[in-house]
């Protein structure tokens, strides 16, 4: 409910100190992933890396079991603005 459980020792972890890297050969994978599913996908723009990422957000609220994000996926990029359209009770708001 509150986030992903660690154990008790993870302030001795090095993770918890320097953080993780993903690899670079993760992303390929992903962006293949995405181009099959149905829907667009826009190139990211050449040369640049993402500073936020992210992926398969989903979104249910308790009450009634509404369904609000669905597998929402995106990257935000350094001087970008990034803006969400959609109808009323498309969750651009919950994102």
């Amino acid at each position: 409910q509150y986030g992903i459980p660690k154990p008790w020792y993870f302030p001795f972890t090095s993770s918890y100190w320097c953080g993780t890297r993903v690899g670079s050969d993760a992303e390929p994978d992903l962006l293949h992933e995405l181009e099959n599913q149905k829907g667009y996908l826009e190139k990211p723009p050449p040369g640049m890396k993402p500073g936020v990422c992210i992926r398969n957000l989903v979104k249910v609220y308790k009450t009634g079991n509404k369904l609000a994000v669905d597998g929402l996926s995106l990257d935000f990029y350094q001087d970008h603005i990034t803006s969400f359209l959609g109808h009323n009770g498309a969750g651009k708001t919950t994102t």
